[in-house]
């Protein structure tokens, strides 16, 4: 007898567990799937005919992916979405997986809200909050990502390694203590659909302390199957512990430059990995239309009028030659 619920969960990882307890502590029903034996069941989320029987099996509204290597499972568990008549939605950061989700169904008949969790859905709300404080279209954007008290899920290290080819080179930063590494967010894609006329810089630091241990999986050896092996062994921590990533802050800043002025944007939390299952769980409850969304475009206007419960503190500025309305116009 199959079990028939709300939300079936791809992925039962770091991430993918604390989604899970997310959705259950507000009383939605949820299967989680993965090839691994913990989970509910075994899916595959790189073939859709495996997501195809899960989801006839279980009439979800939605499917949740939150495995670690987005490029291998968004298209596929998206073509099964589909063709089961439920939505989809990820935590993804990947570019090209993004990029994927737009070129196979440009104009989708369910609702799919791609990224929807840390960095990506924070980064791009900054990025649009930045080009709508200047006047006119903006030049230049740069989204800047620096961590503290970083340490990364085994998920969030192999998403890294899929991107491995895209990063550029780290560098020292002026600030004494801190490095940071060219990165190949998704807001790259996303800012091209929307501001082609605007040039984006995105960069990605960590402080002393967490860095060595971040660029081990990141800036040395490619993607590599010894690399994945080692970050998938039986008995290895899949994420911090929980007092750790409570300890994890951030601060995003996003500047955009225009031939008017400039304005700034900036995210200031805490526990990131927290956060995307916060965001996961709440963009599951409101309504969105069919079609592929950003988070901007599905959750945008409420990731900042609920600033403080997802403990955010959100600052922004504008210097240009006209004064502007500091307050958070609507998202779109």
């Amino acid at each position: 007898m199959t079990r028939r619920c709300e939300v079936l969960l791809l992925g039962h990882g770091y991430t993918g567990r604390l989604i899970r307890a997310q959705l259950i502590d507000r009383g939605v029903e949820v299967v989680t799937a993965d090839l691994r034996s913990i989970a509910d069941e075994r899916v595959d989320a790189r073939a859709t005919e495996s997501v195809r029987a899960a989801l006839t099996r279980h009439r979800p509204r939605w499917v949740v992916n939150a495995t670690s290597r987005m490029i291998d499972t968004a298209v596929p568990t998206l073509c099964a979405a589909v063709a089961a008549g439920c939505g989809y939605l990820d935590v993804s950061g990947e570019p090209a997986s993004i990029a994927k989700l737009y070129k196979a169904f440009p104009a989708a008949p369910v609702p799919v809200v791609a990224g929807c969790g840390f960095e990506f859905a924070v980064g791009e709300t900054a990025l649009e909050q930045a080009l709508r404080s200047v006047s006119g279209p903006a030049r230049t954007v740069t989204v800047d990502y620096h961590m503290r008290n970083f340490w990364p899920s085994n998920g969030s290290a192999l998403s890294g390694l899929t991107m491995a080819d895209e990063l550029g080179r780290a560098a020292l930063l002026p600030t004494a203590g801190r490095y940071y590494q060219d990165w190949p967010g998704g807001e790259r894609v996303v800012a091209a659909r929307r501001h082609p006329e605007t040039s984006v810089d995105i960069r990605f630091s960590i402080g002393a302390r967490g860095w060595a241990s971040y660029l081990l999986g990141l800036a040395a050896p490619r993607d590599t199957p010894l690399l994945r092996s080692l970050l998938t062994l039986p008995g290895t921590p899949s994420g911090p512990p929980g007092f750790v990533r409570r300890r994890c802050a951030y601060t995003i800043t996003a500047l955009a430059t225009a031939p008017t002025g400039s304005g700034s944007a900036v995210a200031e939390g805490t526990d990131p990995y927290g956060l995307s299952a916060r965001l996961v769980a709440d963009a599951l409850a409101l309504p969105i239309p069919p079609g592929v969304h950003t988070p901007v475009q599905a959750i945008g206007p409420h990731l900042i009028e609920h600033a403080t419960d997802f403990r955010i503190t959100w600052h922004r500025r504008a210097t240009t030659r006209h004064d502007h309305d500091d307050s958070h116009p609507a998202l779109g």
